[in-house]
């Protein structure tokens, strides 16, 4: 019988299972790593998962190794981002959607126009919050109330996640009603990706989203009862008044107000506009009224084929005209403006986003010409890449070559496991970028992480031999490498393939490489 706090067991649905997956699916675990290749197995016995799953005391649950790296903002700033382990990210997935209503109903109403992002609206195909385009409502609301206003106040919150305060998390979710199983099961996993420091939310995770919203409410009431209009986009923050006086007693009154909640304002982006300003500002922030006459081809292009931004669409559904948004001149172009002065990293992760879900090869020479301008974008290129390389319209051998080239050579590359990682992933992702022989030779030199990526290369390409010679590093590996080498030894003959999972079983510790072992045994 398990061990239970207080006598209770508390477990997670079926329903809130299945979802989580869904939106796993769909959606991935997060959108600053690569797609694990773990969930290919877990999801293969998805059955089977959800029964194990739904199985587990949550509140005793042991959550398992995270990754943590260091990622690009821009050229010179950083933010520390998590991938949680996958069956972790499921689970913490299938406590949001089973619990989420419980902090919307504490949140300001969608009808007031003040609170727009991440609103809680969960269903059985994986969606987790409203697909309505809550940005550009942000930006159409700040607009609208400008006609009404003579200033406007900026804030943001000054490194909002990894500021917020556990014992405050605590608070909130006692008082939106969690079961104390749930809520321990959250502050347990807060506290296993802080290394028990007292403060933080894992940056990447979906999931995390909803509970930075449970942090705000406590700001969302308290510049309500001080009498502030306001707007509010995660941790962007608009208040709007009538004077320059008002705008700066505002900026106090929201100092205090963050301060009560362990939270300080972000002094080099607070500012007071005026109306002309303030629209000027709005403009560039929307997609609703793009900058460059190109950008308003791309969104119309995708508006009428496809209102999911998620979704693939092929370049032969679209007409001539349609093609031409997205030939190598316009998209030179475009890249070319992001580029000029200072770098516009927000609007060419944007670009390559869109080009991913077409996958035309239009950039990939500009790309590779260009790499070390457009480096803190690296993860929405290297999903470009691997776009092109699925849809076979794009030269994969050679982006390949050019690819290990950098890993190898370029030294802003060589200086960043984030870039590293990115980079191998790909060739672990799909053989067609080849290279395993000169991969295999940085076995030996590379970190845990690279390790994990050439080892399900040598998986995607078959390589058994190279498998076989290297289990008995089992050992020496981290816990995110010894899955990797599980899911590799799955292409060893069955007696061998046994033998190895029972002779590894004492040395692999966590609930997904038990899972992994049993699914492929």
């Amino acid at each position: 019988m398990p061990l239970t706090v207080c006598g209770v067991i508390m477990q997670l649905s079926s329903i809130s299972i299945k979802r989580a997956i869904m939106h796993i699916k769909q959606h991935r675990d997060t959108d600053l790593f690569p797609v694990l290749k773990e969930y290919d197995i877990l999801f293969a016995h998805e059955d089977n998962l959800i029964k194990k799953l739904t199985s587990i005391n949550i509140g005793d649950y042991e959550w398992q190794d995270y990754r943590r790296f260091l990622i690009p903002k821009d050229d010179i700033s950083y933010r520390v981002a998590i991938q949680l382990d996958p069956i972790d990210s499921i689970l913490f997935e299938a406590i949001i959607f089973e619990y989420g209503d419980l902090i919307e109903k504490k949140r300001v109403p969608i009808s007031e126009k003040r609170v727009f992002s991440y609103r809680f609206s969960p269903d059985d195909n994986g969606q987790l919050y409203d697909k309505k385009d809550s940005w550009n409502s942000f930006c159409q609301t700040i607009q609208q109330k400008s006609s009404t206003y003579s200033y406007a106040l900026y804030i943001d919150i000054a490194d909002f996640y990894n500021q917020t305060y556990h014992h405050h998390i605590d608070n909130q979710l006692v008082s939106c009603g969690f079961p104390n199983q749930i809520k321990r099961a959250l502050i347990h996993m807060l506290q296993n990706t802080t290394q028990t420091v007292s403060h933080g939310i894992p940056v990447g995770n979906y999931a995390s989203h909803l509970l930075a919203e449970l942090y705000l409410i406590s700001f969302d009431e308290a510049a309500l009862t001080s009498g502030y209009d306001f707007c509010r986009y995660a941790d962007d923050i608009y208040i709007f008044v009538n004077s320059e006086i008002e705008a700066k007693n505002a900026i106090l009154d929201v100092a205090r107000i963050l301060d009560s909640i362990k939270l300080s304002i972000q002094r080099h982006k607070t500012k007071i506009y005026d109306k002309e300003c303030l629209n000027q500002r709005i403009a560039n922030m929307a997609d609703i009224d793009p900058a460059d006459g190109l950008e308003k081809d791309f969104i119309d292009v995708f508006s009428k084929h496809s209102l999911d931004p998620y979704e693939r669409i092929s370049v032969f559904e679209f007409t001539e005209e349609e093609r031409d948004v997205f030939s190598v001149s316009a998209v030179t172009k475009l890249l070319d403006s992001y580029l000029i002065n200072e770098p516009n990293y927000q609007n060419i992760s944007w670009l390559y986003k869109r080009l991913s879900r077409v996958g035309v090869d239009s950039a990939v020479s500009y790309t590779i010409e260009k790499i070390n301008s457009l480096l803190p974008a690296f993860h929405d290129i290297a999903s470009y890449f691997l776009s092109v390389a699925e849809t076979q319209c794009g030269p994969q051998l050679e982006i390949g070559s050019k690819l290990f080239d950098f890993y190898k050579n370029n030294p802003l590359i060589k200086h960043n496991p984030y870039y590293q990682l990115s980079i191998l992933h790909l060739f672990a992702s799909n053989r067609s970028f080849n290279h395993l022989q000169e991969m295999i030779k940085l076995f030996e030199i590379t970190n845990d992480h690279g390790r994990r990526e050439i080892i399900l290369s040598a998986y995607s390409a078959d390589a058994v031999d190279w498998i076989r010679g290297i289990r008995h590093e089992f050992g020496n590996l981290g816990s995110w490498s010894k899955r990797a080498m599980i899911i590799a030894a799955s292409l060893l003959q069955p007696d061998e393939r046994k033998f190895f999972y029972e002779s590894i079983k004492k040395n692999s510790q966590g609930y997904t490489i038990q899972l992994l072992m049993e699914f492929l045994k």
